[in-house]
């Protein structure tokens, strides 16, 4: 039996069972079995958008945690599938409470759909389960143990890797990190600017969100500052909140063991967004690295990731402009059917890049129609104005 009330922020459901024993009791009942004072509170998000599908599996692999959980939030984003009765009919099979969020409307960010759990949740631990990745049973035992130290704002771990029908694709990222990442061949722990400088300040190397705990303080504040630009970095939106806590006090810690299960699918968000617009988004996320920490090693890494990038997927750049121009030009252009949005990314822009692209903007915004030349140049003109 499933109560509906109504929840604070707009378009927004919530459904709770009528008679469940809630996570909270759970919690403070084994704390108590165990004499365990150092229990931390853990809050599981599940941000779901049409993955009915996988929810048996994701839900069976968080209620099967060794650690305790303090709540569980499942947020759906408006699913057109049946997510829905999937998730009442799991909750009335296993007898377990969690409590439902559902948006009237698609947020249109799953960037949002994280502000929305970290918001709600209670606990000082934040996991954001993805509803189609799966986790090992010790996943949580091993990620609350590096909280140990009240430094850590972040911890992440290595993961399996699965397809669609969750057929084995590799048994960790160690291929990738043996190359790109050597630090994260064995357990980690850095400061965090140091982890921005030797981890994370050229490529993206945290993979899969379902991979990382969180504390929830510092979630909170990585988010608020970021919050601007959900909906202008829509593939780099992650890597943009990890920087953000790499910029607070305090460290990041990586586990090696491969305790997260990520699902790889083939037609990937990333993948499926224009791939000038993803390279613009990782240019963005490089200057903003280099706003934070000054290292030639760095700046270097970058230039031959896009390089790479480039090559490895056969573009050209547009003729008479450089890489970083030509990627930057056709993304503002897609960006230009939303002036909010469109404002908030020129902001980001430095002037000597936004004087080179902006007369290739308008024929690229050409072809999403009801776009005004205007719309684009003037904000672009305020903003070369202020130099």
């Amino acid at each position: 039996h499933m109560s509906v009330s109504s929840c604070h922020g707009v378009g927004m459901r919530r459904l709770r069972p009528a008679n469940f024993l809630g996570l909270g009791s759970l919690w403070r009942k084994a704390a108590n079995r165990g004499n365990r004072s150092d229990l931390k509170t853990v809050t599981v998000v599940v941000p779901n958008y049409n993955y009915a599908h996988y929810l048996d599996q994701r839900l069976a692999s968080i209620f099967a945690q060794t650690y305790p959980i303090y709540e569980i939030l499942v947020l759906d984003d408006a699913s057109s599938d049946d997510s829905l009765a999937r998730l009442a009919a799991i909750r009335e099979s296993t007898g377990r409470d969690f409590e439902i969020l559902i948006n009237d409307s698609n947020s249109g960010s799953v960037f949002k759909q994280w502000a929305k759990g970290v918001a709600r949740a209670r606990g000082e631990l934040i996991w954001i389960a993805e509803a189609d990745d799966l986790a090992s049973p010790d996943f949580l035992e091993a990620m609350v143990r590096e909280f140990a130290d009240q430094s850590v704002n972040m911890a992440f771990a290595n993961s399996r890797q699965i397809d669609e029908n969750s057929a084995p694709l590799a048994d960790s990222y160690d291929f990738y990190y043996a190359q790109h990442a050597p630090d994260l061949l064995a357990d980690l722990k850095l400061p965090g600017l140091a982890f921005l400088e030797r981890v994370i300040g050229v490529r993206n190397v945290v993979f899969n969100v379902s991979s990382v705990l969180f504390r929830r303080s510092a979630l909170a504040l990585a988010l608020e500052a970021s919050a601007a630009e959900f909906d202008v970095l829509r593939v780099a939106g992650d890597w943009n909140v990890y920087l953000e806590l790499c910029r607070q006090p305090g460290s990041l810690a990586y586990v090696a063991k491969a305790l997260n299960i990520h699902r790889r699918h083939q037609a990937s968000v990333t993948l499926s967004l224009d791939y000038w617009r993803h390279i613009a988004e990782i240019f963005v996320i490089h200057r903003k690295v280099r706003t934070i920490i000054c290292d030639a090693a760095v700046a270097t890494g970058q230039t031959e990731y896009i390089v790479e990038l480039i090559q490895q997927l056969s573009l050209s750049p547009q003729e008479g402009r450089s890489i970083e121009a030509t990627a930057v030009g056709r993304w503002l252009g897609d960006l230009a059917g939303n002036p909010k949005v469109l404002s908030w990314a020129i902001q980001m822009l430095p002037s000597d890049l936004l004087a080179e692209v902006v007369e290739d903007i308008p024929g690229h915004a050409h072809r999403r129609g009801g776009v005004t030349r205007a719309s684009i140049e003037d904000p672009i003109d305020d903003r070369l104005a202020k130099g």
